[in-house]
């Protein structure tokens, strides 16, 4: 059960950081920044990264494979960060979070096909009553 305690932790910790994402896009908007102020430095830190990680493939030091999930992953949630930016902008946090957290229910699809994980008729109901609870915050 330590693993619900750390999950609870993260979900804490998601959801202040959320709080703090949606203040710092209204002091943006404020400033007048634009994703095109963001995007010159996003690239300079991915630049980076990659030149690191790289260096590291090349001594040896990380497996390559490991790398290419590590990309995929850092792409996902690089895009998935600038759509709850965008998001944000106009949104209301409570309802673009509850949003958000509908990716239980694709992670749930998703785990099916690539895992081979299956949901217990708990779980599968957990996700239909997620549904329309969010579908009533959002509509």
């Amino acid at each position: 059960m330590e693993w619900m305690w750390l999950a609870a932790a993260a979900m804490v910790f998601l959801a202040l950081s959320n709080v703090v994402l949606k203040i710092l896009v209204g002091k943006a908007g404020e400033a007048k920044m634009s994703m095109g102020d963001v995007l010159p430095m996003a690239g300079i830190v991915v630049l980076v990264i990659l030149g690191v990680v790289a260096f590291l493939v090349i001594t040896g030091k990380i497996n390559a494979d490991l790398v290419k999930w590590a990309v995929v992953f850092v792409a996902f949630s690089t895009t998935a960060f600038f759509g709850v930016v965008l998001a944000l902008r106009d949104g209301k946090v409570s309802v673009v979070t509850a949003l958000m957290g509908l990716s239980t229910v694709l992670v749930a699809v998703l785990s099916y096909f690539f895992l081979g994980e299956r949901l217990s008729a708990k779980e599968f109901a957990a996700i239909i009553l997620a549904v329309a609870s969010v579908l009533a915050l959002a509509l």
